[in-house]
């Protein structure tokens, strides 16, 4: 399959520290049908339902992106200024929780959180039914792509993996190393 430019939709950044990193979240959505502010809503329930899952997390600011340009530009993010609580060890810095799924034309689509504050599973895989927030956080993933605010690189919106993803992130890893 082709590749698509990284500019093929519209997008958003949120920019985050996680008491250790600055991160960012990058979230596609379908301007035919739905605002950045739809977006940054749905970006929004999507951290609220995981909330109990993070440490402290703190917005940093957001920024814009749209289809066909090749800069972003700040805008004012609509949610809240934190999510979580407590300060995140440094030895999970490298933790990343993936929230995946795929677009009918095959495209993968993903949203990476750091900051969680749980268990890392001997699977690294949180499965359906093992854990209510992130059953939630799934699930406002899958009503987000059911509206267009949250799509693939394809413009299409995805089917969401009923699972999340926990790995160790090699390029925080690096960074971790003096």
């Amino acid at each position: 399959m082709a590749p698509l430019p990284p500019n093929s939709t519209d997008r958003f950044f949120l920019d985050y520290s996680d008491g250790v990193n600055s991160h960012t979240i990058s979230w596609r959505w379908q301007l035919i049908s739905q605002t950045i502010s739809d977006a940054m809503d749905a970006c929004h329930a999507f951290l609220l339902a995981i909330e109990p899952k993070l440490y402290l997390i703190t917005v940093l600011g957001a920024r814009v992106q749209l289809q066909g340009e090749s800069v972003s530009v700040p805008t004012g993010w609509t949610g809240d200024t934190t999510y979580g609580s407590g300060a995140m060890p440094a030895v999970n810095a490298p933790r990343e929780l993936r929230f995946q799924g795929r677009s009918g034309s095959g495209r993968r689509v993903s949203v990476s959180v750091y900051g969680g504050n749980f268990s890392t599973p001997a699977t690294y895989r949180i499965v359906a039914g093992a854990d209510a927030d992130f059953d939630a956080g799934i699930a406002q993933l899958i009503l987000a792509a059911d509206i267009g605010s949250w799509i693939a690189i394809d413009g299409l919106g995805p089917l969401v993996y009923t699972f999340v993803s926990v790995n160790f992130n090699s390029y925080w890893e690096e960074q971790a190393r003096p």
